[in-house]
Formats: structure tokens, C-alpha cells, sequence
């Protein structure tokens, strides 16, 4: 592990946990309207924010692209860099495609076939979340903010969580927890 010892470890991991419920409570608040346009915006600007700090964090001069770059670009940087999975990309484009639907068409509605396009374009990881997340919920509105919180999730997970602590729990914890079945 280096020079870490397992309580610098503990500790970080409770500050990590504490940081994410703050950031969590955040969002599921932020996006709990029962308008769509609010839940699409919201959500959007989460994941924006969740994928600018991703980027920001793996630029060796940050201040060069400055804080006017669009999210399309945003986007194709942090996939081209490989800070996500490529096949994570689908899902984040398909949100901006609906909050650009909104935003440029003031009649703008919605509908079951768009959400079915959106759980479509999640990543298999994203599609498996979802459904042990989701619980058989028919509720439409209910549906959206769920796989909108799927999506930014994996963003949060990857911003907050260092890759030296990663490292540890895929190395030390997530073997222990399967051979255990804790």
C-alpha cells in the first residue's frame, strides 16, 4: 500500500463517505421536482459539474481551456482522455440532448419513447445499477430521476474517490467482502 497505513485509509474513507452524503442529499434534493424540465436541468448541471472537476483535476494546465467551454467539448475531452469508460459516453450525450431539447424548444414534452432512449444509451455497468436501483418503479418521472442519478453517481464515485484508495479497496476490501459474502 505504500505509506498509507490502514487507519490513514479508514480515515479518508470516512471523510470520503461524509463528502459524498453531503453531495448526495445535494442532488436528490436539487432534482426531486415533479417538473421534467427542473429534473433534465438539474441533473445536467451535476454532471457538468461532476465532468469539468474530472477534467480539471487530469489537465496539467487547467486555466488554458478556461471555464467557457461547452459541455459537448467538456464531454469529448474527458472521453478522449480516457478518464471514463468510452462506453459511458452514450448515456451523458443523450442527457445533454434532452436538455438541448428543452432549452431550444419551448413547447418541449418528454415522453416515454425519450426516457427509453436515455435507459438505452446507459453503459451495461449503468444498466445493471439501474435496475438493482430502480425496483421494478413504473412511475415515469420516477424512472428519469433515477437513471439521471445512475449517471452522475459514476461521475461523483470517480471525482471523490482517490485512486490510491481505489486501489486499496479492489486490492484489500472487495476480494475479503466476496470470499466472506459480507
Amino acid at each position: 500500500m505504500g505509506d498509507k497505513s490502514e487507519d490513514e485509509i479508514i480515515n479518508q474513507l470516512e471523510d470520503i463517505s461524509q463528502r459524498f452524503e453531503a453531495q448526495y442529499n445535494k442532488f436528490i434534493r436539487d432534482t426531486e421536482g415533479e417538473n421534467y424540465f427542473q429534473i433534465i436541468l438539474r441533473a445536467h448541471l451535476y454532471i457538468e459539474h461532476e465532468l469539468r472537476i474530472l477534467l480539471t483535476n487530469n489537465l496539467k494546465h487547467p486555466e488554458i481551456i478556461g471555464d467557457r467551454i461547452k459541455f459537448t467539448e467538456i464531454t469529448r475531452l474527458v472521453f478522449a482522455l480516457g478518464l471514463l469508460p468510452l462506453e459511458e459516453m452514450p448515456s451523458i450525450n443523450r442527457i445533454n440532448k434532452l436538455r438541448n431539447a428543452y432549452a431550444h424548444n419551448l413547447g418541449y414534452e418528454i415522453d416515454e419513447r425519450e426516457v427509453n432512449s436515455l435507459l438505452d444509451s446507459l453503459s451495461e455497468k449503468q444498466k445493471s445499477s439501474f435496475k438493482r436501483f430502480n425496483k421494478e418503479t413504473k412511475d415515469l418521472i420516477t424512472i428519469l430521476k433515477n437513471a439521471l442519478y445512475i449517471i452522475w453517481i459514476n461521475l461523483i464515485e470517480t471525482n471523490i474517490i482517490p485512486n490510491h484508495i481505489r486501489d486499496y479497496l479492489n486490492k484489500h476490501v472487495i476480494p475479503r467482502v466476496l470470499e466472506e459474502g459480507l
